[in-house]
């Protein structure tokens, strides 16, 4: 916890790139707005909407494994809005006093989810109707969808703020068997002890199998988001192409820094969004939230979230894995050790040992803070867990396609790398920490760029990379401001190979603003 805590403290001091000649691309033609605060608790889409106890709010799915999906959402005992008028600086202090959530003890809370496909395939005694008119007429009563699951729910308490009840359930785990990859279900949740508060029926589509087979497959990549107008935007934009089958968040995700309201509101932004899609998300800097005198840190994180760690065999939410069509993704946490003897070390080895490239062709691995960044901003911040871990994403299980990374607030994107140096047996290395938070984008760059930078602007947006097959992807980087309909403001080719007498995967970009990569 010592280095963790130094690298939240103090940025590591940066040592010499090994720069070669300028030849990033610099986009241009486009006006930069200056950042913005955050939307006000009151606004339409922070807000909490009238309505009874216990009505379900902040929903969120997420992948649990094979024919799985997991639904957290919120609920509250009460309407009192008190909270958000709280003044800021009266969670500051960020003492958790640890009353065991009294506001809700004694209430028999349920966390029930009820789904059912929309075609009624999976209806008991045989098909049903389709509920394809109701959802859309909103006329669907959820005590008619056939399959139910229970789970559980959590709470915590920070200063004078107490959360809901943050609930989680899994579909396609419980009776029934898996849901029926690709096709398409309708869920309600609950949360009221009398069984009759419920959310909106919410379509969503279930996972592909995870093969190769199930190919092409988009995932959309957003970061450092937060809750401004430009959050906003920058969701918007994902929202306006709905073809990913889940997004990936590279942390620094609500920017409540302490002061928990902020967490609610957050939730309540995304949820016409991740109540339909899955989100996977990593802890960044702006999760820590040091609370209680022990110095508990990410409370509100590993309350709030579900992400399959069990299921990869992580004792954390701070790093895990999972599976989609023709990938094996990675989470890493950058404030989790490290280091040499570390189990976040040995865990990483033993993931990348066990994929199965025939089945997922792809290892696309995503954290919080970047290992490969021309940015000024936060330079070299995490080299040590460069030095670390980069040896086995380089090796161990054929070796890593591409990483994603945040907390630099601007978009860029590099070359295959290794030692930092363009190197084709490395991963090629994407900087997305652009969503849109309150900080603002980060305007300057090292000059002139190392080799490895290929692309790089200080603007908010979000990216969307579609596995067209098991050697080539399609990546592309869209800015915020430029219109519904713009093509991307960057895109490229990413290219796997065989390797060098099979000693290395070659990997290299094939167009956009860098052009191709050549051999180092």
């Amino acid at each position: 916890m010592c280095r963790v805590v130094a690298l939240l403290l103090l940025a590591t001091a940066a040592s010499a790139l090994r720069a070669g000649p300028p030849g990033s691309t610099r986009l241009s033609g486009y006006d930069r707005p200056p950042p913005s605060p955050p939307l006000p608790p009151h606004h339409p889409a922070l807000a909490r909407a009238a309505g009874p106890p216990h009505a379900p709010e902040q929903r969120m799915l997420s992948l649990a494994g094979p024919g799985a999906v997991t639904i957290t959402w919120v609920t509250h005992p009460d309407v009192d809005e008190g909270l958000l008028a709280a003044p800021r600086d009266a969670a500051l202090t960020r003492r958790h006093r640890d009353r065991g959530c009294r506001h809700l003890a004694g209430l028999a809370l349920p966390s029930i989810v009820r789904y059912g496909r929309v075609d009624g395939k999976d209806a008991v005694g045989g098909p049903g109707p389709h509920l394809g008119a109701a959802v859309a007429g909103g006329s669907l009563d959820p005590a008619t969808l056939p399959r139910a699951a229970s789970g559980g729910f959590t709470c915590y308490d920070a200063d004078d703020y107490e959360s809901g009840a943050l609930h989680s359930a899994t579909m396609g785990d419980a009776d029934g068997g898996p849901l029926d990859g690709g096709a398409a279900y309708v869920y309600a949740v609950s949360g009221d002890p009398a069984g009759a508060v419920w959310s909106t029926p919410q379509p969503f589509t279930a996972p592909p199998p995870a093969t190769a087979d199930a190919l092409p497959y988009t995932i959309a990549v957003v970061g450092d988001l937060g809750q401004t107008a430009d959050s906003a935007e920058t969701l918007a934009g994902v929202a306006a192409r709905p073809g990913a089958g889940h997004v990936i968040n590279v942390g620094d995700l609500s920017y409540a820094d302490g002061y928990h309201p902020r967490w609610d509101t957050w939730g309540r932004l995304i949820d016409y969004h991740a109540a339909g899609v899955p989100w996977m998300v990593v802890e960044g800097n702006h999760e820590l939230e040091i609370a209680g005198s022990r110095g508990a840190a990410f409370v509100a994180y590993n309350a709030r979230f579900a992400v399959p760690a069990n299921a990869s065999g992580s004792r954390t939410k701070m790093y895990y894995s999972y599976e989609v069509p023709g990938a094996t993704v990675v989470a890493l946490g950058t404030y989790d050790d490290w280091g040499p003897g570390s189990a976040q070390r040995a865990w990483l080895r033993r993931t990348l040992a066990r994929v199965d490239r025939g089945r997922t062709p792809w290892l696309l691995v995503f954290m919080h803070a970047p290992w490969y960044s021309s940015n000024l901003a936060h330079l070299e911040e995490v080299d040590g867990m460069r030095r670390s871990l980069e040896p086995l994403l380089a090796t161990v299980g054929g070796g890593a396609d591409a990483v994603f990374y945040g907390h630099v607030h601007a978009y860029e994107r590099v070359a295959p790398a290794l030692k930092r140096r363009a190197d084709p047996c490395g991963p090629v290395h994407i900087v997305i920490g652009d969503g849109g938070n309150r900080e603002g984008p980060a305007p300057h760059w090292l000059d002139p760029a190392p080799r490895w930078s290929l692309v790089r602007d200080p603007s908010f947006g979000a990216g969307e990379l579609v596995l067209v097959n098991g050697t080539h992807a399609r990546w592309e980087w869209r800015r915020n401001g430029d219109g519904p309909g713009a093509p991307p403001a960057d895109a490229a080719w990413l290219v796997r190979g065989g390797g060098r007498g099979g000693a290395c995967g070659v990997r290299g970009w094939l167009g956009g603003g860098g052009g191709a990569v050549a051999a180092a």
